[in-house]
């Protein structure tokens, strides 16, 4: 199953060795596995078992040090978990899920009952966003709300957005830092990031699939708030558009539009508009 994930074992193992050596750098947060029948998710976790539950879902092609500059902010008011989706580059399973099924959402739940969380906030970035709204509409009644950033399943991606992709991963280094550029809108890329990216193309399988999109009529029926927020120069996905299909399905959805690219984490700045359902059409972070 590895092979199929990481393209050697000796490029799995720099991986995790970075990925390790990067969570050593955030001594507050907690490390653990849980199992599962679709094999062992790794969660990173942070803040009072008391305070109410937050579960976050990182992109494609990453994992939870995705939300770790968030995570000290969050951990004061929530008790937060940071999974990794197996079939990424983290510590879950080497099992990378088809997203024409139902198996993300019946992993997801099967990891909050094995939590014991009540009604969790969830929110998720990318693939995780599109994961944590398909979650929603598959359980409302589980489900605070959702924050989901740039979230794939509202619009099809650009086509610019493979061509692009391809042309600089081929270039090696120089390559990746000018792609995670154009990711950033042009804001600094921290080294770190880089590095990673950098390992990933060298030693990593992404994956193809695009999940299908939302239907009108799920939209429209969706029963838990939805917060959406996406970068208005976001490369991937038209923003404008997305946030057009969605307050036109259904005008209880808050949107905000972002100054950004497509790499947005602070979500703890937007979980005010899912808790209290206010529309924001442009704001920064």
């Amino acid at each position: 199953m590895n092979k199929e994930i990481f393209r050697t074992e000796k490029g799995k193992d720099c991986i995790l060795r970075f990925y390790n050596n990067m969570l050593e750098q955030f001594p507050l947060v907690e490390h653990f596995f849980i199992e599962t029948k679709y094999g062992t998710t790794f969660i990173v976790s942070a803040g009072e078992e008391k305070n109410p539950p937050l579960l976050l879902l990182h992109g494609s092609g990453s994992n939870s040090l995705a939300w770790m500059g968030d995570m000290e902010k969050l951990s004061q008011s929530y008790r937060v978990y940071s999974l990794d989706i197996p079939g990424e580059p983290g510590k879950s399973e080497a099992v990378r899920f088809d997203t024409k099924g139902d198996t993300f959402s019946l992993w997801l739940d099967e990891v909050i009952n094995r939590l014991a969380l009540d009604k969790p906030l969830l929110g998720g970035l990318s693939l995780g966003g599109w994961a944590v709204i398909r979650y929603a509409l598959t359980y409302p009644e589980k489900t605070a709300g959702v924050i989901a950033l740039a979230p794939t399943g509202i619009v099809k991606p650009k086509i610019s957005f493979l061509i692009k992709t391809i042309f600089y991963s081929i270039q090696g280094e120089k390559g990746i830092r000018k792609l995670l550029s154009i990711m950033f809108d042009g804001a600094p890329v921290p080294e770190e990031v880089v590095q990673f990216q950098v390992l990933l193309t060298r030693h990593f399988r992404y994956r193809m699939d695009n999940p299908a999109l939302f239907t009108d009529r799920e939209l429209k029926n969706l029963k838990v708030p939805l917060t959406y927020v996406c970068g208005e120069k976001d490369y991937i996905f038209d923003a404008k558009k997305a946030v057009g299909r969605l307050e036109a399905a259904n005008p209880d959805i808050t949107t905000a539009l972002l100054e950004n690219g497509h790499a947005l984490t602070n979500i703890s700045s937007h979980i005010p508009k899912v808790q209290n359902g206010t529309n924001t059409e442009l704001s920064t972070q």
